[in-house]
């Protein structure tokens, strides 16, 4: 179904002045905080949840959600940010590993 007055000149494909190709606008701050909060408690689940982190850890983990909430501008910036990512989680991932392993009782490593 479209609409009577439509926000697209169907010649040029081009929108017309006054009408937006985006109505809800740009996200606030706050909505992009949020989904940037969101990202790194997801990253957060395989090191063992968010509140299971250390503070350094929970840095390294928000700015690696920066980096992929964001939308780069060019394919290079899309491997450079896809890298850093990479780094970023090492990074907590080889902090997490350094730690001391939970107690196991021996007879339960034995069996």
């Amino acid at each position: 179904m479209q609409v009577a007055e439509q926000a697209q000149d169907l010649k040029t494909g081009r929108f017309k002045s006054g009408r937006s190709g985006n109505p809800a606008g740009r996200p606030s701050r706050a909505e992009r905080q949020a989904r940037v909060d969101a990202k790194a408690r997801e990253l957060a689940e395989p090191f063992g949840g968010w509140e299971k982190l250390l503070i350094l850890d929970h840095v390294r983990l928000e700015q690696a959600a920066t980096l992929i909430v964001r939308r780069p501008h060019s394919a290079e910036d899309a491997v450079r940010c896809a890298n850093a990512v990479d780094r970023l989680l090492g990074g907590v991932e080889r902090r997490r590993s350094r730690r001391e392993p939970e107690h196991v009782p021996l007879r339960d490593r034995v069996t």
